[in-house]
């Protein structure tokens, strides 16, 4: 367990370094790569995390003001952000091989793929749908009849 959570972390900073140095390429150092680059891995682990946790919330029945929702995840936030420091990132991955590169690109894309998917799931199973019971039973008496 402790090695996926490893592999996980690892892979939002490589995506981390990744936005970072296409970010500096195409705009250079002076329009804040570094704030750029923070925006998709963290919306990604905080969806992440709130989206199975509204998911709980609405299962339980709980109704809860959604500041008390995000405050916990805002922690997270803080913590993972403080981590983030691109000149540990660049002397790290600056010299990678190859294989090293396609190897972690290869990680952070399964990341990101699964991210996705998990986020799609949750938001369809927090989400209400459109129609309620009572509808679909007068639609199944209507076709029946």
């Amino acid at each position: 367990m402790k090695k996926i959570i490893v592999i996980i972390i690892d892979s939002y900073n490589y995506l981390f370094y990744r936005i970072y140095k296409w970010q500096k390429r195409i705009n250079g150092k002076y329009s804040a790569p570094e704030i750029a680059a923070r925006i998709l891995p963290i919306n990604m682990i905080l969806w992440s995390l709130a989206l199975p946790f509204l998911y709980v919330i609405d299962l339980l029945g709980i109704e809860l003001n959604s500041v008390y929702i995000m405050i916990p995840l805002f922690i997270l936030y803080s913590i993972y952000d403080d981590q983030l420091n691109i000149n540990q990132f660049e002397n790290k991955y600056e010299n990678e091989t190859i294989f090293e590169r396609k190897q972690r690109t290869k990680k952070m894309w399964m990341l990101i793929g699964i991210t996705f998917i998990w986020i799609i799931i949750f938001a369809l199973l927090i989400t209400e749908p459109a129609v309620d019971s009572e509808t679909i039973d007068r639609l199944r008496e209507l076709r029946n009849s």
